[in-house]
């Protein structure tokens, strides 16, 4: 659903476990913040943390904070998440060749596949981006982007 519903427009940043996306929705043209975080699909807890995110989004309601809007789960095929994210990666070099991209260590297990899509949507105009996380396998794919 991801890759049919968002075209990722460039990398925001990365952290430890995961990696932001500026991307714009196909059907109503938004833009969306998308977050992916690494967990292990064979670990419920690990899911479970990664899902407290929602629990707690939910209910807050402030200015300063994005709300919550929408979450579904997505389960690719094995190996499928890699040949994705290697096409993003050129378009976005292709794009900006001057970007720091190409700075990049991956890593993939096959194993792996699970994650969840949470939607969020901008409070106030003082976000650029609504926000939509993606919890991915823990190993299946990291990435590290220069900032």
């Amino acid at each position: 659903r991801f890759s049919n519903d968002f075209t990722v427009k460039k990398i925001l940043g990365n952290g430890a476990n995961g990696c932001v996306f500026e991307t714009a929705n196909k059907f109503d043209q938004g833009e969306y913040a998308v977050k992916r975080v690494a967990v292990d699909a064979a670990n419920k807890y690990t899911i479970i943390e990664a899902l407290k995110e929602v629990e707690v989004m939910k209910d807050l309601y402030h200015e300063g904070i994005v709300k919550f809007e929408d979450a579904w789960i997505e389960e690719p095929p094995v190996g499928w998440q890699r040949a994705a994210d290697n096409q993003i990666l050129m378009e976005l070099i292709y794009k900006d060749p001057v970007c720091l991209y190409p700075k990049i260590t991956s890593q993939l297990f096959h194993s792996c596949s699970f994650r969840c899509i949470i939607k969020m949507t901008a409070f106030s105009s003082m976000f650029k981006w609504s926000c939509v996380t993606l919890v991915w396998p823990s190993g299946s794919l990291k990435m590290n982007f220069a900032t």
